[in-house]
């Protein structure tokens, strides 16, 4: 069978891992509904779980047999999520170097989906060092995360991430703080 998961990046992850171990690896497909899970979550196959002693401790590469990603569905989000999703947005372009936060809502996920893809594609079980990149902040992220008992969210935590990387690394912040 195949595995459909709906939902956001939590969502993605779950569904992914359960089609990872199920019988040692079914199909699943991606269909997220967040702005986080559009432009990266559900893109690339690195799912995992959060246990009680950290973020995705629990987790393989599996990856989507297919993302179905539509943007109309964001308008329902509330404010809140947008900005979490903003944040992996914001660490995409300053991955990719040019600000992808300031174009049309489509292009941007069009956008950072590409680069997410192409990042993946080129180191696809994270060996090569590329797809680490990805990682802008999160190494933060993930410990506030875990400390905040996961109250303080995935948006939230990779925002505040990419600030202290940035301000530790000498770099502007003025793409966060937008």
């Amino acid at each position: 069978g195949t595995i459909i998961a709906l939902g956001g990046g939590s969502t993605t992850d779950l569904v992914g891992f359960v089609a990872a171990t199920y019988l040692r690896g079914i199909r699943w497909i991606a269909v997220p509904t967040t702005l986080t899970g559009q432009v990266d979550a559900a893109i690339g196959g690195k799912t995992g779980i959060n246990t009680p002693d950290g973020k995705n401790l629990a987790g393989a590469f599996h990856f989507p047999e297919s993302v179905g990603i539509n943007p109309s569905v964001l308008t329902t989000l509330p404010e809140k999520e947008r900005r979490a999703g903003m944040a992996e947005v914001v660490k995409t372009g300053l991955l990719a170097g040019h600000d992808v936060w300031k174009l049309k809502e489509v292009d941007m996920i069009r956008a950072c989906a590409a680069y997410k893809a192409g990042v993946v594609l080129s180191d696809p079980y994270e060996t090569e060092g590329r797809r680490a990149w990805l990682n802008l902040g999160h190494t933060f992220a993930h410990g506030l995360e875990a400390g905040s008992g996961y109250r303080v969210s995935h948006g939230e935590a990779v925002a505040l991430g990419l600030l202290a990387a940035l301000r530790l690394s000498g770099q502007p912040t003025d793409a966060v703080e937008e």
